[in-house]
């Protein structure tokens, strides 16, 4: 017993030693980035789309070619009559050259050109985020091979526990076979010792595929130092719905369709450049010394001249074409949508799973602690004679079971949490990021995850470019960065709810009037501010009319404002308003805004 309780300390002071000196995650992805073949040849591809933009670009600009040849010549001439005419049988002999340069200038080709620059632009977008969504794919398998290393080395550790544990329950149950002769309990710790050791067994076999994976893609083996890596919490929202947002302005496939669609657009522009005219001009310079004038000197000439291309029929093969590409243009429109249901089911199943998982882990733990209770009240119990030896083993390996199932469910979240930052398309630079250089400082870092998601919400900095679209993040006032047609765009998908609310004392007596703004009419969205007090002093000191201008909080503990002017029948009676207001106003670049987003904003924090 004395050598298995070393045994034990010997394994643990290991693990602490490993811990100290781990290897994070981080470092293995670093050089999974600077060394896999599979990376390298997405980032040559990435440099070679490039020169698709260069080589394009270049028709922009004149041609220039060079031209000439050398001559010397010998011509026998045999006539059937050659004193006819006054010919003569002989021979001719010339010897010379010629020499011309030539200067071609695209001059207007039906805006083929810019089309086919910008497809060639669009198509290196598209590359860029097919490579992107390949190198994330490998730097995903990466880390699914880190995490299973760090798993199977948890669950070894604990079924070596359970090992060693059963071990001294087989040296008690020898003891009690050698006083009372009774020799069922020795056979039902074997059994349970044999059991563990082929789990061990099976555990390792699993171990040594995650290491051949992790040798794969690192190019190294694995050194036994890995440890749990930290999650950041605060890169995952805490709603399903700005979830699927985030997701659809982020996800690589979907930029990558979008990107495809353009181009094809572009498609569309070239095939229709067929019904224009080309115009180019030609300027081009030569000399020919006793070729053209059959030895008899030297000719020099020059000449400019403006070419006029102009296809005016050539059986509707043009128009076939345009609409071909018409009919691709709707095919890819299809297929957008397709990718981004495709997107959205994947996030809202892996985000539930999420979320799921997180409950279990809770109840895990409660099982464990109970478990944990129950070896022992039942060691007590033993001692005092009111249990028997078998029910120890039964508890023991129930417990055994409930940390295997906390130890596989944890994992299972990173694998949840890893899952989410790659449907958005976050995941290499959040594992790159400096904050999770380190390994996790609780080898159980998942078991407070519950309490890190509210703390995380409390002091949310998450989602930010998301939450600006909406309207919902401070900014400073002299540089808010608002994209106008994003935010009309979600303004107008938003379903409008009535709601009934009770009547909240308001920061401005003339809020009513802009909740009480019928449907459909308009605001301008002036800024977004740290708190009340700064909204109302931009209202004062820029000379904004106090009766015009709402300045409302929202947000957790109201810490932001709203700084909004007017309440307009149309668009262009707001874009009126926006050129009469002050020069200091104008600079915070203010936009048209739907009155009912505004509702709803307020609504959602002045319950």
């Amino acid at each position: 017993m004395n050598k298995n309780n070393f045994a034990r300390l010997l394994c643990l002071s290991v693990f602490a030693s490993a811990t100290l000196h781990a290897v994070s995650l981080k470092d293995s992805v670093e050089k999974v980035l600077s060394s896999n073949p599979e990376i390298i040849a997405e980032k040559n591809n990435q440099e070679a789309f490039r020169k698709y933009i260069d080589e394009r670009e270049a028709n922009y600009y004149p041609r220039l070619d060079v031209d000439g040849r050398l001559e010397k010549s010998n011509s026998n001439k045999n006539y059937d009559q050659p004193n006819s005419n006054n010919l003569a049988d002989g021979s001719d002999q010339e010897d010379g050259y010629n020499f011309g340069i030539a200067l071609n200038q695209m001059l207007y080709d039906g805006n083929l050109t810019p089309s086919q620059v910008r497809e060639a632009k669009f198509n290196n977008l598209a590359n860029k985020y097919r490579t992107e969504r390949n190198i994330d794919n490998v730097v995903y398998e990466t880390i699914t091979a880190y995490t299973g290393l760090v798993q199977y080395n948890e669950l070894l550790n604990l079924t070596n526990e359970m090992i060693l544990t059963n071990e001294d329950n087989y040296q008690t149950a020898k003891e009690k076979e050698s006083i009372s002769g009774e020799v069922l309990e020795t056979y039902q710790v074997e059994s349970k010792l044999n059991f563990v050791k082929e789990k061990y067994l099976e555990e390792k076999d699993l171990k040594a595929s995650k290491i051949d994976t992790f040798k794969r893609y690192v190019g190294i083996e694995p050194d036994g130092s890995e440890c749990r890596p930290k999650i950041d919490i605060s890169k995952i929202p805490n709603n399903l719905q700005q979830l699927v947002e985030l997701a659809v302005l982020k996800n690589s496939e979907i930029l990558e369709q979008i990107e495809r669609v353009k181009a094809q657009r572009e498609k569309i522009a070239q095939a229709d450049s067929k019904f224009l005219p080309n115009l180019s001009l030609e300027l081009k310079a030569l000399t020919d010394s006793d070729l053209s004038l059959n030895e008899q000197g030297v000719e020099n000439q020059a000449f400019g001249r403006i070419n006029l291309a102009w296809n005016l029929y050539n059986g509707g093969g043009d128009h076939a074409v345009s609409k071909q590409e018409e009919l691709f243009l709707a095919e890819q429109k299809e297929r957008l949508d397709a990718i981004t249901n495709k997107i959205v089911e994947s996030v809202k199943v892996t985000y539930q799973r999420f979320e799921k998982n997180k409950e279990r882990i809770d109840v895990l733990k409660g099982y464990v602690s109970a478990n944990e209770n129950i070896v022992e009240v039942y060691k007590s119990e033993f001692e005092s004679g009111t249990r028997t030896f078998v029910d120890i083993l039964d508890a023991q390996t129930v417990l055994y079971e409930a940390k295997k199932s906390l130890v596989i469910r944890e994992f299972e979240l990173y694998r949840n949490y890893y899952d989410l930052l790659n449907t958005l398309s976050m995941l290499t630079p959040t594992v790159s990021d400096p904050k999770n250089s380190v390994c996790s400082e609780n080898k159980a870092a998942l078991t407070t995850i519950v309490s890190e998601q509210k703390n995380a919400v409390k002091n949310e900095n998450k989602n930010r470019d998301l939450r600006t679209l909406l309207g919902d993040t401070p900014a400073p006032v002299a540089k808010q960065e608002v994209s106008e047609d994003v935010s009309k765009a979600l303004a107008e998908d938003t379903k409008v709810k009535e709601e009934t609310v009770k009547k909240v004392a308001s920061t401005n007596t003339n809020i009513d009037s802009l909740l009480n703004a019928q449907e459909g009419y308009y605001t301008i969205n002036i800024t977004t501010t740290e708190g009340i007090n700064s909204a109302k002093s931009y209202v004062a000191s820029n000379g904004l009319n106090s009766q015009d201008s709402f300045v409302y909080p929202f947000g957790p503990d109201m810490k932001s404002a709203k700084v909004v002017y007017g309440i307009f029948k149309s668009v262009k009676d707001a874009n009126i308003a926006i050129e009469s207001l002050p020069a200091s106003v104008k600079a915070s670049k203010p936009y048209v805004d739907n009155v009912v987003k505004h509702k709803n904003l307020y609504y959602k924090y002045h319950k």
